[in-house]
């Protein structure tokens, strides 16, 4: 699906939302059908004749010329429409190098009035709202009805303007986006119906099935069978598995640096590892930069971020990212040390950690469980250090439990981690849980009312510590409930 999103304050899963666009209102697909969000408004003041051939260049089938919506604002010399072996579907790739800043198109497509729209009960799976106004691309429309979904791998974004007075989205980069790699943007909704079909996109998941990967590098991939289970990797010992020189290097402990034979090619900074199934199909695949990670081989890590791999690549079912697998490494390690300095490192490059996995935890989620309280305080000393705003916007994700990052550290007992969150932000709760916010109270209290006696006394004693009122006020409505339970019980 393309629409699963981690409930943020900052997203349609959150305590506020606010809109992204001033008057643009997204509506998106459920289904990863990768199909493309809808569409919108503006079109071309020229005449323009499309042909079957214009299609076939830009890698358009099953789509009659007659419905093709083109704009003045188009460049289909930019891009390619590809089939995504990921998702079975279609995507937008990049024909050439595009550079950050350049609108590739408007979002085009059939034009209806919002109340006429909504009254017929249409396929919304393609419909954007555009001020009073909804655009439908399910049927006509351009080449932006290909962009697929991602919130943490997109590359370009829904820009509102104006064009002859008239309301108009415009698809604009937000990165440079390299040629071959695929275009992907952020819908800015969720549909909680659709997570169970979700697929993490990225930008370097390209049309080739594994096989075709297999075709078009027969020299660089050789086969291995897998002799020492990992979970987190999903393999198991005897599993088969597929792997490039740069792969086989990693995957023994080696060092690419003096391994590597000079020429090599770089396309297999990012190849990834196959598990094989039984058929001998791609059962999972992992890139060599994850693997690394998980094993905590810091100047492997080093060189494959300087060559080129994506830091942020996430695994296509789990969602995890590298920093996700060195996460893992750490917690299964008895030395520690390598996988706190692969962490830092990750972090101190910038991997994103708004990224977030299946269960809609992010990093600092399952960091809270995983890191001893002194590795934890140096990832948020990093990440505050680095970007506070940033670092202020990470305690707004809400993962499956519909816990933050401070409510995780209480549900986790982790009350050392949950004291320093708190000295960096203290007005959490007189922002968070204030005025007319009754649903996120409910949910704290009914948090806090797992904990034992004692915990409750320590997480109390901590609020006046910090002397902060409003956590202690909101501490106070638990010992309130008790007290109505307590008495309603004698009667």
């Amino acid at each position: 699906m393309p629409g699963k999103k981690p409930k943020s304050r900052k997203s349609t899963r959150i305590r506020h939302v606010p809109k992204r666009f001033k008057e643009l209102d997204v509506t998106k697909n459920a289904i990863n059908s990768r199909r493309p969000l809808l569409a919108n408004s503006l079109f071309s003041n020229k005449k323009t004749t499309i042909t079957a051939t214009d299609l076939k260049d830009m890698g358009i089938q099953n789509f009659a010329a007659k419905n093709y919506i083109p704009s003045d604002l188009d460049k289909p010399e930019l891009i390619m429409v590809k089939q995504v072996a990921l998702i079975g579907g279609q995507g937008l790739y990049a024909r050439q190098d595009i550079p950050k800043g350049t609108c590739i198109g408007i979002y085009t497509g059939k034009v209806y009035p919002l109340e006429t729209f909504e009254k017929s009960g249409a396929d919304n799976s393609y419909a954007m709202t555009v001020g009073n106004s909804v655009v439908d691309a399910i049927e006509k429309g351009n080449f932006t009805r290909y962009v697929n979904f991602s919130d943490t791998q997109a590359n370009v974004e829904f820009v509102e303007g104006r064009k002859d007075y008239k309301l108009i989205v415009k698809v604009i980069t937000t990165e440079d986006i390299k040629a071959g790699m695929q275009i992907l943007i952020d819908y800015n909704t969720f549909d909680e119906k659709a997570a169970g079909h979700y697929v993490f996109l990225n930008p370097t998941d390209d049309e080739r099935s594994y096989h075709n990967v297999l075709m078009q590098h027969p020299k660089q991939y050789k086969p291995e069978e897998v002799d020492t289970q990992s979970k987190p990797l999903n393999l198991a010992k005897g599993d088969p598995i597929v792997m490039t020189h740069v792969g086989e290097i990693i995957y023994y402990g080696d060092n690419l640096s003096t391994d590597l034979a000079a020429g090599f090619d770089l396309a297999e900074v990012n190849l990834p590892f196959f598990k094989l199934d039984s058929s001998g199909e791609a059962a999972e695949s992992f890139s060599p930069l994850m693997m690394a990670c998980y094993l905590g081989q810091l100047e492997n890590v080093k060189w494959l971020v300087e060559h080129g791999a994506n830091i942020n690549q996430q695994h296509n079912k789990t969602g995890h990212s590298p920093v996700f697998y060195a996460l893992s490494g750490y917690a299964e390690a008895k030395n520690k040390s390598n996988l706190r300095e692969v962490i830092l490192y990750l972090l101190e490059n910038h991997a994103n950690l708004a990224t977030y996995d299946e269960s809609n935890s992010t990093f600092l989620h399952e960091a809270i469980k995983v890191l001893s309280d002194e590795d934890f305080y140096s990832v948020i000393d990093l990440l505050n250090k680095q970007d506070p705003e940033f670092f202020s916007s990470l305690f707004e994700y809400l993962d499956t439990l519909d816990d933050d990052i401070i409510v995780s550290c209480i549900r986790a007992k982790e009350f050392a981690k949950l004291q320093y969150l708190l000295e960096l932000y203290p007005d959490y709760f007189q922002k968070n849980y204030s005025g007319q916010n009754q649903d996120q109270c409910t949910h704290f209290l009914d948090v806090i009312d797992k904990l034992s006696d004692k915990e409750k006394d320590h997480l109390k004693e901590l609020m006046l510590e910090l002397n902060d009122p409003a956590g202690s006020g909101l501490l106070q409505q638990d010992v309130a409930v008790e007290n109505r339970a307590a008495r309603a019980s004698k009667k």
